[in-house]
């Protein structure tokens, strides 16, 4: 299940984090960070929409989901100072330019993306869809967000979930990106 557009959202605390950021470089095909790998695997959508910025154990994605439409995403993932393969998310989206006010969401998220100690780590071919691959990573709370989305009704919504297991079917175009991300990871955290 690959997490795109979060369970929810507070913007002005992501904004907050994100205007902190050291001076990014953009990047085009240099060897993939731990943090870039994390966002090909569980953010797979967004790493193939939007231009990337990178500065020491951050990428920043900036941008739009939906051609044409104004920058109204962002996710940034950091490597955690405290401990190698824990990682910090914090994605927002403001709503589409075209959408009916009265039901306009802005979605805001942190998550903590812990894969330190996997219980299992598998990145095999389906015989079935032919080139198509299988992700699973589980571990206890490997993957903890913190959520909040704002209607313009108004109501607020505050949320928190951990999901243990990712598994997730890849397509055949996306095998040999997320398989260089998968082994990016492995190699960085001895999975």
């Amino acid at each position: 299940m690959t997490i795109m557009s979060p369970d929810p959202t507070a913007a002005a605390l992501g904004i907050a984090i994100l205007m902190g950021l050291p001076p990014a470089r953009t990047v085009s095909a240099e060897p993939l960070t731990p943090p870039e790998a994390v966002a090909h695997l569980l953010f797979s959508g967004v790493t193939t929409a939007m231009p990337k910025s990178v500065s020491p154990g951050r990428v920043t994605y900036r941008g739009n989901m939906i051609p044409g439409d104004p920058e109204r995403t962002i996710l940034s993932i950091s490597a955690s100072r405290a401990a190698p393969c824990l990682f910090d998310a914090f994605f927002i989206e403001a709503p589409t330019p075209v959408m009916d006010p009265k039901i306009a969401v802005t979605t805001a998220y942190h998550a903590t993306i812990d894969l330190r100690r996997l219980a299992r780590a598998t990145f095999t071919p389906t015989p079935q869809a032919a080139g198509g691959a299988q992700l699973v990573l589980a571990a206890k709370e490997m993957f903890c967000s913190r959520s909040i989305i704002l209607e313009q009704t108004p109501k607020l919504t505050y949320s928190e979930s951990c999901l243990d297991t990712i598994d997730d079917a890849i397509q055949p175009d996306d095998v040999p990106r997320l398989r260089a991300a998968f082994e990016v990871l492995r190699s960085a955290c001895q999975w």
